[in-house]
């Protein structure tokens, strides 16, 4: 299946017209995922303690959670380059892991837990980095491309890669702008 370029232009045009920050990480999440044609997604913003969850999608489990639904309960993953996100936040490059359960340089037992709790099998990840100007502010992590014709896994391709990283360019600016605005502001600690 080939990638129509429109949708992209599309949203880059209409990204502005969101102001939910459940609704943004949605649309960026579901674009991205139909992009790369993946089965599984999260985004990350760094905090204080690391890099906190804002929304996280896996479609065949039927798993979504947004920042008003449990996502940002979930621990933070530390600023540590042992893990993979994390990497991608600090370095600001993008990596492509062919199968997490190959990948030696990195822990994944978060992704090991997820996957022995829900029957999952997590194979390729795509992670990149949302940077505005030159300064992070998210991080897209994408997990199992589907083979449209097989139906099975593989790995994300440079393509993939290329439109990812087109996507959280321009999604970065718009989270920049909710930033400065307050609109992520951490509900738990207003008391909302």
């Amino acid at each position: 299946m080939a990638y129509d370029i429109k949708r992209l232009l599309e949203l880059s045009v209409n990204i502005n017209k969101f102001i939910d920050p459940d609704d943004f990480f949605e649309a960026v999440i579901n674009e991205a995922m139909y992009i790369t044609n993946c089965d599984g997604g999260t985004i990350y913003i760094p905090g204080k303690e690391g890099l906190t969850f804002q929304y996280v999608r896996t479609k065949s489990k039927y798993i979504t959670m947004g920042r008003d639904s449990g996502a940002t309960s979930l621990p933070p993953i530390p600023m540590d380059k042992h893990y993979a996100c994390a990497q991608v936040a600090i370095t600001q490059e993008p990596l492509n892991i062919r199968d997490v359960y190959y990948a030696k340089n990195f822990d994944f037992n978060g992704t090991y837990v997820f996957d022995k709790s829900n029957s999952y099998r997590s194979h390729s990840m795509l992670i990149l980095p949302m940077s505005s100007c030159f300064e992070l502010v998210g991080v897209i992590q994408l997990i199992n491309s589907i083979d449209p014709e097989t139906g099975h896994w593989t790995p994300f391709t440079s393509e993939h890669e290329q439109l990812g990283k087109y996507l959280a360019g321009i999604s970065a600016i718009k989270l920049e702008n909710m930033k400065l605005k307050g609109l992520l502001a951490d509900k738990r600690k207003l008391g909302k």
